[in-house]
């Protein structure tokens, strides 16, 4: 635990003229709230024997009044920079987190659920937050205040300053015993409520599927068995923390009417004043205080640190491979792709790819065709870097992949995926994503060639139309608007995984014309399933089971009669 709050500190850098002003103003307040008790007990004494001193009762009041009026401003003062405390630490942690997902390799995004991340970044960052917000304060001003009243009652009265002493462990080993026990149910309430943000996220991604199967019933069914188990977790870590505070309170009770007892017998024998009773009793209360207050909030610090911990194993996840240490000076590529004896597999026990070889010259289409699961797409991502092979080689223009920047490599590619995505923002922001400084110009010859300018310009406000992610689009508007953004770039290889899978016929003729056209001297990796459009290609590759069982172009391939041919007729009779 105290290796996680060091670590905590370093994301206070933000606020750290905040988290001086709350340790100042801190103890401030405890100092003000000590002083209390002693001008307390002479304005009482001032009262006694019938014998009112009222020019020092009046004194006292006054000086009271002004220790209040002070405790109450670093009150406001101490919350107010806990605040800002709570706040830029929750943001440097979101920012940290953030930041993480863009170095993790793909194969821990793809096997982690979206929603986990997404509750790890911003709830559990919440909570850390609202952890600092109540528990900085009461840490500040709880350790003031008691090796402030202990003091203090160490001056007027040693034997019962003894007396708290030798009873104060009893409140701590309480306190602990019940927050150890604690701890583990609140990691399991975090664990849960990522679980159920997960769900939840993948439900209303999928909402249109869920309707179309009319699978309303067992969705609901599995949506109360997520927040059924939820509400237990969270339960059972409220009740553990619950128990704390009364604990601590009997104790002090107890604490309490030891030292008012002690205190009367001090009295009668005449070694304390009845003044000096009062105070060692408000002190008494200021001691137990930080007790009371910790352990009312001890279900927020458990949620908090239960949060951090979770923060902190997403931050602590094996990042991408380092990039070589000496690149070569990497500015363009003219577009030759080498395979060298690739193999791969995502699981260890289940190789994929095997003895993979093959040689691209720069211009050539290369046409990727199998059965589902053969390897088609994760060749691809291979060459992105996206996933890391297990043994062989991968070069471009005769340098491996794996001694090159990743930016620098990918920036080499652009991609038109099956699935689509566009972001909120303009048509403008979608299309430049790429390109940010891409001029008006370049931005609309882009959709002209990917043919997305006659809708765009028929949209509210053209370019400017704001798009809030899928709202307002067809799929195949949608996937115009993804060719634009690579159309845009002008880069040396082109990878094209079922591009135009979205859109209709005669678009896709259009489209596939727009492609035909950018491909002239770039080297293009094309996967499709409808073969009809690959005729073109200059080499197609047959894969099967993580292979390449046939190569040639279409009509070497026909004439084989082998596993193209069967797919290629198949798909004409269909046809």
């Amino acid at each position: 635990m105290r290796r996680q709050l060091v670590r905590l500190l370093g994301f206070t850098k933000n606020a750290k003229l905040s988290l001086v002003v709350l340790v100042i103003s801190g103890i401030a307040g405890s100092v003000c709230s000590l002083l209390a008790p002693v001008f307390i007990g002479k304005a009482i004494d001032s009262l006694a024997l019938f014998n009112v001193d009222f020019p020092q009762l009046f004194n006292n009041i006054i000086i009271l009044a002004a220790l209040y009026i002070s405790s109450a401003f670093f009150e406001w003062l101490l919350m107010q920079s806990a605040n800002n405390v709570g706040y830029r630490t929750a943001e440097a942690l979101r920012q940290a987190g953030y930041e993480k997902l863009h170095t993790l390799p793909i194969s821990s995004i793809d096997r982690g659920s979206r929603g986990d991340f997404t509750s790890r970044i911003i709830i559990d960052t919440q909570n850390v937050s609202q952890g600092l917000i109540q528990g900085l304060p009461k840490m500040v001003q709880g350790v003031s205040a008691i090796v402030g009243t202990m003091i203090s009652m160490a001056i007027i009265s040693l034997p019962i300053a003894l007396t708290v002493a030798l009873l104060t462990p009893l409140s701590v080993l309480v306190a602990r015993k019940i927050t150890l026990s604690s701890h583990e149910h609140y990691v399991m309430q975090a664990e849960a409520q990522g679980d159920f943000s997960g769900f939840i996220t993948e439900r209303i991604s999928n909402r249109d599927i869920i309707s179309a199967f009319y699978a309303h019933e067992g969705n609901i069914k599995s949506f109360n068995k997520y927040n059924e188990t939820l509400t237990s977790k969270t339960y059972t870590a409220q009740l553990y923390g619950a128990l704390v505070n009364p604990s601590t309170r009997f104790v002090n009770h107890i604490v309490y009417v030891s030292v008012g007892l002690v205190g009367s017998l001090l009295s009668l024998a005449g070694l304390i004043s009845i003044g000096q009773v009062s105070s060692l009793l408000f002190y008494t209360n200021q001691y137990t205080k930080p007790f009371n207050e910790i352990s009312g909030v001890i279900h927020q610090l458990q949620s908090a640190y239960a949060a951090v911990g979770r923060v902190f194993a997403l931050l602590d996840r094996q990042n991408e491979k380092e990039d070589y240490e000496s690149p070569p000076e990497y500015i363009s590529s003219i577009g030759n792709v080498d395979f060298q004896n690739v193999h791969f597999s995502y699981e260890k026990s289940k190789p994929l790819i095997r003895e993979f070889s093959l040689k691209v010259k720069p211009g050539e289409k290369i046409a990727i065709v199998g059965e589902t699961g053969a390897g088609k797409t994760t060749i691809v991502n291979l060459l992105m870097r996206f996933y890391d092979i297990d043994s062989g080689d991968i070069k471009i223009d005769g340098n491996s992949i794996y001694r090159i920047k990743r930016s620098q490599l990918r920036s080499m590619f652009a991609m038109v995926l099956q699935d689509s995505w566009l972001f909120s923002g303009t048509v403008r922001d979608n299309i430049a994503f790429g390109k940010p400084d891409a001029t008006m110009e370049e931005i609309i010859s882009a959709a002209k060639c990917a043919h997305a300018h006659g809708f765009i310009s028929r949209l509210p406000n053209g370019y400017d139309t704001l798009l809030s992610g899928e709202m307002g689009l067809s799929g195949g508007q949608m996937q115009l608007l993804c060719i634009a953004r690579v159309l845009i770039n002008n880069p040396p290889i082109l990878i094209l995984d079922e591009a135009t899978s979205s859109v209709d016929t005669r678009t896709e003729m259009l489209v596939n014309r727009a492609f035909d056209d950018m491909m002239k001297g770039r080297t293009s990796f094309i996967i499709a399933h409808r073969l009809s459009t690959i005729r073109s290609a200059d080499r197609i590759l047959v894969m099967k089971d993580g292979a390449i069982a046939e190569q040639g172009n279409h009509d070497s391939l026909i004439k084989q009669k082998g596993i193209y041919y069967d797919m290629y007729n198949s798909q004409f009779i269909q046809e």
